[in-house]
């Protein structure tokens, strides 16, 4: 994944980090890694686990199929759970050109979820992706958060309305661990109508940020459900997360993808 996400955001430290992945029964294995990343493939979808603390504290994520999952983290300074799409790379291109998703070639994206949400202190329930074939982005659709204000931190650049749904837009960027520089937008539904369950229509907020003159590139490499946790403790359990695009289910069979390049 691409480490220190929300690092411009909430400029957190990155540390040594201990993490540990629990899969459904009928897998029969269960494994504790003491390094920053776990991640892995199943029904269908990819699923990471991150998160760094300062010595103390905790981070879990028990699989429960099918896009589902329970996300725990207890006292840490940055916790991520996702499971969701991620292109791989193309067997034609050099090892460091990741296979891209053209989303303006095909129908919406939308993530449908159910989350029994309960964050105490600083979180966010979002949808998350990022290109970077032509630009390097990435984007998170605010659905609920917790002792957040993005406006204390980052850019105000307009409203707009998805599928009947006013969401803020927010914009910034920051240098990764190479010096590449993400611009990074934020759609945020406000505080009056946070929710943890329905539909994000992914497409459609892209549509909305080209109207307001934000660069969106053509392509994208990941579309994800998010639990995220800054400084915090929490529990969610995601008890649906299910993707289609162009009205076609990706959960179980990767192969209902269409036009990939």
């Amino acid at each position: 994944m691409k480490k220190g996400i929300l690092k411009k955001l909430f400029a957190c430290m990155l540390s040594a980090t201990v993490a540990t992945v629990s899969f459904p029964a009928e897998t029969g294995f269960e494994t504790k890694a003491a390094e920053f990343s776990e991640q892995g493939y199943q029904d269908g979808l990819d699923w990471e686990l991150w998160y760094s603390y300062d010595g103390q504290g905790t981070g879990e994520m028990e699989l429960t199929g099918n896009g589902g999952f329970i996300a725990e983290w207890n006292d840490v300074q940055e916790y991520m759970a996702r499971t969701g799409i991620k292109w791989d790379l193309k067997a034609d291109t050099p090892s460091y050109a990741n296979k891209y998703y053209e989303w303006e070639e095909n129908g919406n994206i939308i993530v449908n979820y159910d989350v029994d949400y309960r964050p105490e202190g600083c979180s966010t329930l979002c949808a998350f992706g990022y290109g970077g074939y032509q630009v390097d982005f990435q984007f998170y659709i605010v659905e609920n958060y917790s002792d957040w204000d993005p406006a204390e931190t980052i850019e105000y650049v307009d409203d707009i309305e998805v599928d009947g749904i006013t969401y803020d837009v927010y914009k910034s960027g920051f240098h990764d661990i190479s010096g590449i520089t993400y611009k990074t937008y934020y759609s945020v539904r406000r505080d009056d109508d946070k929710s943890s369950s329905g539909a994000i229509n992914v497409t459609g907020h892209f549509d909305e940020w080209k109207k307001l003159e934000l660069t969106v590139p053509d392509s994208i490499q990941e579309v994800s459900l998010l639990v995220y946790g800054f400084d915090s403790t929490g529990y969610a359990e995601v008890k649906k997360n299910y993707i289609t695009i162009d009205g076609k289910p990706v959960n179980k069979n990767r192969k209902n993808l269409t036009n990939q390049k």
